[in-house]
């Protein structure tokens, strides 16, 4: 299969400049914390979330870069989807390991965390970079969950 690439927008390639220039801080995440109950089916949330990713293909797009230092979102449909799942203590010691920056060139461009904590509670942890998505199509995704789930 070819791959596709699709150049950056004037204003992914905005972002992406204005990350290269900024602090340590992740500026350009939208990140989404859900507190869950203990009951919740973790199986069935996963695939929910994989589904969801399935459905909306360019979460698995990575930005590349060519020989000339051009930009491009390159299509991956065949990458796995990465839902982690992590136990974790508290709450505390869960959103100590949110909000990381990413690697823009070697990461994927998002990240879907399950956290359980040792009192049987979850945290639902999604954090898209700003590069893919917006504030409404990360609600759209999270309402693609919830009704998949």
């Amino acid at each position: 299969m070819m791959t596709k690439r699709f150049p950056l927008t004037q204003t992914q390639l905005g972002i992406y400049l204005a990350e290269q220039n900024a602090s340590e801080e992740a500026d350009y995440n939208i990140d989404l914390v859900y507190y869950l109950d203990a009951d919740i089916d973790i199986p069935r949330l996963k695939q929910a979330l994989q589904q969801a990713v399935n459905q909306h293909p360019y979460l698995k797009a990575h930005l590349v870069q060519d020989e000339d230092g051009q930009l491009f979102l390159e299509q991956r449909d065949n990458d796995p989807i990465l839902v982690q799942e992590r136990s974790v203590r508290t709450r505390e010691d869960a959103l100590r390991l949110v909000g990381l920056r990413f690697d823009l060139l070697h990461d994927t461009l998002y990240r879907l965390v399950i956290f359980t904590l040792a009192d049987g509670q979850h945290i639902l942890y999604l954090d898209f970079h700003h590069i893919l998505c917006d504030g409404m199509s990360c609600t759209t995704f999270h309402q693609e969950v919830s009704h998949l789930y």
